[in-house]
């Protein structure tokens, strides 16, 4: 249900050679005056990249020479990230108001659409490096996973790209804890957080990375054991320092404020719609979503509350011990379906891998996609990652989550939303871009705007054949997403608490108290979580419009294939090269 956000990346490898997606051109373009373009947008990846190299890792930049470095988190690497930035800034501005550029609507639209990558990071009001005590411990996990679970290289190359990670891993976490201190902005319940997750990736790193490379000589595995010995244990000694140091210091309050939540959604959408009107339109579509939700539930059992048929429907759940192969069973026919019906096209007969959530991941997401990257055309390792409950909690708990976040009838909506035709079709869509920034950029209100959408009109076309279990489903986690919509603007400009967050979704999204709990904690450094919903809606309304404009030649599978083609650029630019406008 969380895709990971990735913020822009970079370019030091050509891309091969596809076909353009076809948009609107108002305004012809000479080549050179395109080129000009592509240069200033690769001149900011050149610079951007080695700043960001567990990007280059995640894309399939593999050429690029940093699948074996960290980041710097120190305060001086921040500031270098931020120099870059105002320099690619202030260059793709220049080009943008040069008559001369004379860039066709595809080409304002890249530079728009690195222009937006570039403010989100240079402005962004949650400052992980300063804020988040949990940062660095998922930039650690981050770093090691690609190298472990994509085969982009022979086996002993990658043990050694880890091996360089490993050693660069007590540096990072000292030059992060040194940010943390200078800023003294990190927050209570990132600390809390991080703290949570910190043993499962702490066995991550010392236990699960060395076995991936066992096969090898037992003089690597040695080497690689040792040097994922020294990791973990620092990354032990960083969760003691939070605990002991940072923690009776740290912020209470998590929000951002109305003025930084304002700045970050016009950025994160390229959209101004006031405050005071987004959040009436959120509200709006939960009560809309909870009129639709107790109707179905009445058709299903007339004589029990809503709520009660909601749990009734839970208790039909997996155990923890099958639910993987529940997940996997649906994906052939989901595949199946999304071709039959002529949905939209999918490029791939290659089926995700379904498999637990690794642990770095587990505290604040449910169920997760991760795809090769765009400039890995040839892998077909996509992992769909679905998060057990712990099998230390107490059975009612294990009950509760399992109940609230994977019954049976959810389980098809949860596997639209991450792979057919959710973020698994769109990514795999990515790979055929030929710009270089539609390839590189990742703007969430698209894609998971997208994998939301996907939920409705799956069911829609016939996904389920009009069960009302299934549609149940599918309206719970429309709730859930709606419930998001109005929590993040009330948590950061209205001083809603971490607990009336969480009462939020018990009483107004109609989830369990474990995903409740769950989703305020994300909530707390997730302002944006607001998207989904959002996304949604914008899409739904921009399919009514091109049903308009295009008539009789309206077909669904032509809406989605032309929405995939413009990649995952914010909406606005998709709107308009759509509608022509």
């Amino acid at each position: 249900m969380k895709a990971r956000l990735l913020v822009a990346a970079a370019l030091l490898v050509a891309a091969p050679a596809v076909a353009a997606p076809a948009v609107a051109v108002p305004t012809a373009a000479t080549p050179d005056e395109k080129v000009i373009a592509q240069q200033v947008i690769r001149a900011h990846y050149r610079a951007w990249l080695p700043l960001h190299p567990i990007q280059a890792t995640e894309l399939g930049l593999h050429d690029a020479g940093l699948d074996g470095k960290l980041p710097d988190l120190s305060v001086a690497g921040q500031k270098r990230i931020e120099a870059e930035l105002a320099q690619a800034f202030a260059a793709l501005e220049k080009l943008s108001h040069t008559e001369a550029a004379g860039c066709d609507a595809m080409c304002r639209a890249d530079i728009l659409t690195v222009e937006g990558h570039i403010k989100a990071e240079h402005s962004d009001p949650l400052a992980p490096w300063a804020r988040d005590g949990g940062n660095a411990i998922d930039v650690t996990a981050s770093a090691l996973f690609p190298l472990i679970k994509r085969n982009f290289a022979p086996l002993a190359r990658r043990a050694e790209l880890a091996l360089a990670r490993l050693e660069a891993v007590p540096k990072l976490l000292d030059d992060a804890l040194g940010a943390l201190r200078a800023e003294q902005r990190v927050t209570k319940i990132s600390i809390s957080i991080a703290l949570e997750g910190l043993s499962g990736t702490v066995d991550f790193i010392e236990r699960d990375v060395p076995a991936a490379f066992v096969s090898l000589d037992a003089a690597q595995r040695a080497r690689l054991g040792a040097s994922a010995h020294r990791a973990a244990d620092a990354l032990r000694s960083y969760g003691k320092v939070l605990l002991r140091e940072l923690l009776p210091t740290a912020k209470e309050a998590f929000a951002i404020g109305e003025d930084s939540f304002r700045m970050m959604f016009s950025v994160a959408t390229m959209s101004d719609e006031p405050l005071p009107q987004l959040l009436a339109r959120g509200e709006a579509e939960l009560a809309r979503l909870q009129v639709a939700f107790r109707k179905i539930a009445h058709e299903i059992d007339p004589l029990h509350e809503p709520r009660f048929v909601k749990d009734a429907l839970g208790r039909d759940h997996a155990s923890a011990g099958t639910l993987l192969a529940d997940v996997r069973a649906t994906l052939g026919a989901l595949r199946k379906f999304v071709v039959d019906k002529q949905i939209t096209t999918v490029t791939s007969e290659v089926l995700p891998i379904v498999e637990e959530t690794p642990p770095f991941l587990r505290a604040t997401t449910q169920a997760s996609m991760d795809t090769p990257g765009p400039y890995e055309p040839h892998a077909t390792e996509a992992y769909y990652h679905v998060t057990l409950p712990d099998p230390k909690w107490p059975a009612a708990r294990i009950e509760d989550y399992l109940a609230g976040a994977f019954n049976r009838a959810l389980v098809d909506v949860v596997s639209i939303h991450e792979a057919f035709p959710g973020h698994y079709v769109q990514l795999l869509a990515s790979q055929q871009l030929e710009s270089e920034a539609r390839r590189m950029q990742h703007n969430s209100a698209n894609v998971e705007g997208w994998a939301h959408y996907c939920e409705q009109m799956m069911l829609d076309e016939g996904w389920g054949k009009g069960a009302p279990k299934t549609r149940l489903a599918q309206l719970s986690d429309a709730l859930l997403r709606a419930a998001r919509f109005v929590v993040a603007i009330k948590m950061h400009t209205a001083g809603m608490t971490l607990e009336a967050a969480k009462r939020f979704f018990v009483e107004e999204g109609y989830q369990s108290n474990e995903v409740a709990l769950l989703e305020a904690k994300r909530g707390t450094g997730d302002p944006m979580f607001l998207i989904y919903t959002w996304g949604k809606l914008e899409i739904l309304k921009l399919r009514e419009e091109l049903k308009q404009k295009w008539g009789s030649a309206y077909t669904l599978r032509r809406f989605h294939d032309a929405f995939l083609a413009q990649g995952p650029i914010p909406l606005p630019l998709v709107r308009r090269a759509l509608l022509a406008r």
